[in-house]
């Protein structure tokens, strides 16, 4: 399991944004400036499986934003934690990320 911090990257994303209780949906931009992610890859070594998940990030990051306005040209991943796990505990639909905004 290979946590990852993705920064630099600019993107705004559109969306709807639930006010008073759910009751009413406001539209929202949101400007992106990286995320977190974790995936799970099977490897020899931990070189390789960092290889594997900035490969992976890369791809799911384009397909996320593929309706969003931005770049990843200034992306940088780094490794925010990596663990070997049993692989009766991997969910093999784990995907997504968690945006933090510019501040």
């Amino acid at each position: 399991m290979i946590r990852m911090e993705g920064e630099g990257l600019r993107s705004e994303m559109a969306g709807e944004l639930p006010v008073l209780w759910g009751l009413i949906k406001r539209k929202k931009t949101l400007a992106i400036a990286g995320f977190y992610a974790t995936r799970y890859v099977e490897a020899e070594d931990a070189d390789t499986a960092i290889n594997l998940v900035r490969s992976s990030i890369k791809d799911d990051l384009a397909e996320a934003l593929v309706n969003a306005r931005g770049s990843m040209d200034g992306l940088v991943l780094k490794v925010d934690g990596i663990e070997t796990v049993d692989p009766r505990d991997v969910d093999a639909n784990a995907k997504g990320f968690t945006f933090f905004k510019e501040s």
